[in-house]
C-alpha cells in the first residue's frame, strides 16, 4: 500500500488525465450493441447520439472509424506516455495534440459540417411535434410534458458556433478536462520554462483553429456586408456579396436560405427571371400558398438543372412533402398522407448511410400510425420498428415506438408479441425515469 500511495502522490494528475481521456471514448454495451450512453460526444434530440469512436477526423459522417477523434486521442496519449522518459517534451506535445483534437470537434462542425447542424436544427423542430402527435394517439404513454420547438440559426457564423456548442455531450467535456489535466502535469515538468512550454501548448490548437476558420470568417464578413446592403436597398451589391460569401464558405451552399435571399433580391431588382435562385423563391411562395405539389416540382427542376444546388433543393422538396403529408393527415386524407410520407422517406434513404443526417426520418411515427389506420398493419409494424431503432438513444421516443408496434401486433392477432412490446415500452420508459 505504501508503494501505491507513493505512486498516487507522484502521478495522480497523470492518472486522472489518462482515465478521463480513455473513459470519454470507450463505448458501453447495451441492448445487444455498442453505444455511447453517458460518454456521448454529440447528442441529438431525435436520432442517434455519437460517441468519440464514431467521429472520424477526415469526415464527420458518424460511423465506427479507426481514425476517429476519440481513438486518435487514445493513440496520442499512449505514445506520449511511452516516450515520456526518453523525450521530455513528449507529454507536452501530446497534451497539445489532445487539446487540438478536442477543440477541432466544435470548430469543424461550426466551419465545415453543415449536415450535423442542419440535423440538429431539424430534429429540434420535429421532436415537439412528434411528442404532441404520440400523446394524441397513444394516451397510455403517460407523457404530459409539452415542449417548445428550439430554433437554431445555422446560417450565420455566430449562430452555427452556438449550435455546435449545444450539441456537445459529456464525453467531449471529459476528453477536454482530461487533456487539460495532462497539460497541467506536462507544464509542471518544466519549472524554469513554463512560459515557453505554455506557448507550445497553446500554439498548436489555436493555429489549427485559425487555419480552419479563416475562410468561414471571411465568408461571414461578406454575408454581413450583403445583409447591410440588402437593408439599404442596394440589391445588386447585396447579391454580389452573398455570392462572395458562398464562394468563401461552402456552408452557405448546403441549404436554400441564401439562394432564396438572392432570388428575392433578383425579383425586387427585376433581374434574372429564369435563374435557379428565382425558382427557389417561387417554390417558397407556392409553399406559403399551400400549393405543395407545384413547389416540389419547382425544386425538382432546380435539382435536375443545377448540380451545385441539387442536394439543398432535393432536401427542401422532401421536407415540403413530409409537411404536406401531415396536412393531409389532419384533413382526414390518410391515404394521401401515407403516400407522401412513404415517398419522402424512400427518396431520402437512397444511398444514405443510417447516421448520415439530416433526413426526414421524423415521419416514421406518422407513417406507422397512418398504415395502422389504413389497416396495413404489417407496414405499420415495419415503420414502428424502424422508428424504435432510430430512437435507440432516446427512451421516451423509443417507448412510444414500441407502443405503436404493440397496437399493430394486436390487430394482427399476435397477442403475445403485443404484450411483449407493451412490456418493452414500460421498461424503456422506466429507464428514462431512473
Amino acid at each position: 500500500m505504501e508503494v501505491v500511495g507513493r505512486i498516487w502522490a507522484s502521478y495522480w494528475l497523470l492518472i486522472c488525465a489518462s482515465f478521463l481521456v480513455i473513459a470519454s471514448v470507450v463505448p458501453t454495451w447495451r441492448g445487444g450493441h455498442w453505444c455511447s450512453s453517458w460518454n456521448r460526444w454529440l447528442k441529438f434530440p431525435y436520432s442517434y447520439n455519437v460517441g468519440g469512436w464514431e467521429l472520424p477526423v477526415q469526415d464527420i459522417v458518424p460511423h465506427m472509424h479507426e481514425f476517429s477523434y476519440g481513438l486518435c486521442g487514445i493513440a496520442v496519449l499512449a505514445v506520449a506516455l511511452y516516450f515520456r522518459k526518453r523525450f521530455r517534451w513528449s507529454l507536452l506535445l501530446g497534451a497539445a495534440m489532445l487539446l487540438t483534437l478536442w477543440m477541432l470537434v466544435p470548430g469543424r462542425i461550426t466551419f465545415h459540417h453543415a449536415a450535423l447542424l442542419r440535423r440538429l436544427s431539424e430534429e429540434n423542430q420535429a421532436v415537439p411535434a412528434v411528442k404532441a402527435f404520440t400523446r394524441s394517439v397513444l394516451p397510455e404513454n403517460g407523457d404530459s410534458t409539452e415542449e417548445v420547438p428550439k430554433h437554431f440559426d445555422v446560417v450565420t457564423l455566430p449562430g452555427r458556433f452556438a449550435a455546435s456548442l449545444s450539441i456537445l455531450g459529456l464525453g467531449w467535456y471529459c476528453f477536454g478536462f482530461g487533456s487539460l489535466l495532462l497539460a497541467c502535469y506536462a507544464v509542471s515538468r518544466f519549472p524554469g520554462e513554463r512560459v515557453m512550454s505554455s506557448l507550445v501548448l497553446v500554439s498548436l490548437p489555436v493555429g489549427m483553429l485559425t487555419i480552419y476558420g479563416i475562410p468561414s470568417i471571411i465568408g461571414q464578413y461578406y454575408f454581413h456586408r450583403a445583409s447591410v446592403a440588402r437593408a439599404a436597398g442596394k440589391n445588386e451589391q447585396a447579391i454580389a456579396n452573398y455570392r462572395k460569401a458562398m464562394s468563401w464558405d461552402r456552408f452557405y451552399t448546403t441549404g436554400i436560405e441564401v439562394y432564396n435571399l438572392i432570388g428575392q433580391l433578383q425579383r425586387q431588382a427585376g433581374l434574372a427571371e429564369s435563374s435557379p435562385e428565382r425558382a427557389i423563391t417561387r417554390a417558397g411562395d407556392l409553399r406559403a400558398e399551400y400549393q405543395n405539389e407545384a413547389a416540389i416540382l419547382e425544386l425538382q427542376r432546380v435539382a435536375e438543372t443545377n448540380p451545385a444546388m441539387a442536394k439543398a433543393a432535393r432536401h427542401e422538396a422532401l421536407r415540403i412533402r413530409a409537411d404536406w403529408g401531415l396536412a393531409c393527415y389532419q384533413a382526414g386524407a390518410i391515404g394521401d398522407a401515407v403516400a407522401n410520407w412513404q415517398g419522402a422517406l424512400d427518396e431520402d434513404s437512397k444511398g444514405r448511410p443510417l447516421k448520415s443526417q439530416p433526413s426526414v426520418q421524423y415521419v416514421l411515427p406518422y407513417l406507422a400510425r397512418g398504415y395502422y389506420l389504413l389497416g396495413r398493419y404489417e407496414s405499420g409494424l415495419k415503420a414502428a420498428r424502424e422508428w424504435a431503432e432510430t430512437t435507440t438513444d432516446h427512451a421516451s421516443l423509443q417507448a412510444d415506438a414500441y407502443l405503436l408496434a404493440a397496437d399493430c401486433y394486436a390487430k394482427l392477432g399476435r397477442d403475445a408479441e403485443a404484450r411483449r412490446y407493451q412490456n418493452l415500452s414500460r421498461a424503456t420508459r422506466s429507464r428514462r425515469d431512473k
